[in-house]
This record gives structure tokens, C-alpha cells and sequence, in this order.
């Protein structure tokens, strides 16, 4: 699963393995995500005060979901060319919105001399 913010993209790797990354052969699929494992993930996000994650699920017999961790800065790139989700428009809009929510609550650049002005020479 990968959230961006609140944007939840959900991919399917059809592995029995637990590691499957020896085999990047096995199918990579979109998976239909509920809305109640969208809200425990993004309520998970938000409990660690993050803002996006790369969690590892696992689906047992019945469908039922066991978390299995949560990666700050996973990666992602892999699922979305063996998956076909779009993940790089949604990460980039991500980290759009980010620096211009960053940049909102920064002070004005104006207010506070940068360390790479001169000192004013005429005191």
C-alpha cells in the first residue's frame, strides 16, 4: 500500500513468500483496497505523524489483513512498472503540495537576513 498524503494506492504481489523479492516474476496486480484498511492506514500514518508511507500488508485465507510494517520513505518505483498503478503523477503531486504547504508556513524571507548577506557596512 502506498499512501501519499491521503491518497491510498493499493497493489497486489501474488506471492505465498513472505520475502518475494527473490522473484520479480510473480503477478503484480491493482488491488481494490476497503475503505476501512484505507482509514487504518492513513489513521496509522497520522498516529506516527507522517505524511506518506509504504506499508507492507499481508492477505490470509479469508482476506483479512495483517500489517506488517510501515516504510517512511519506501520504495515504490518497481510496484508501479511491474503493476501498472500510477504512482510517480501521484508522488509528484504529493510532493507538490507538500512544498507549497511548507513554503505557506514559512516565514517571509524578507523578515530575517540570510546567512549569505553581507552585514550591513554602514553601522
Amino acid at each position: 500500500m502506498h499512501c501519499f498524503g491521503p491518497q491510498v494506492f493499493a497493489v497486489r504481489i501474488d506471492s505465498e513468500a513472505l520475502d518475494w523479492r527473490q522473484n520479480l516474476e510473480i503477478p503484480f496486480s491493482p488491488y481494490d483496497l476497503s475503505e476501512e484498511a484505507r482509514a487504518r492506514l492513513l489513521h496509522v500514518l497520522n498516529a506516527l505523524n507522517l505524511r506518506m508511507g509504504v506499508f507492507d500488508l499481508k492477505l490470509d485465507d479469508h482476506g483479512e489483513v495483517t500489517w506488517l510494517e510501515v516504510n517512511p520513505q519506501g520504495q515504490f518505483l518497481f510496484s508501479e512498472g511491474l503493476s501498472g498503478v500510477g504512482l510517480t503523477d501521484a508522488f509528484a503531486d504529493f510532493l507538490e503540495h507538500e512544498t507549497l504547504m511548507a513554503a505557506e508556513r514559512a516565514p517571509h524571507r524578507s523578515a530575517r537576513r540570510s546567512h549569505y548577506e553581507a552585514p550591513d557596512s554602514s553601522r
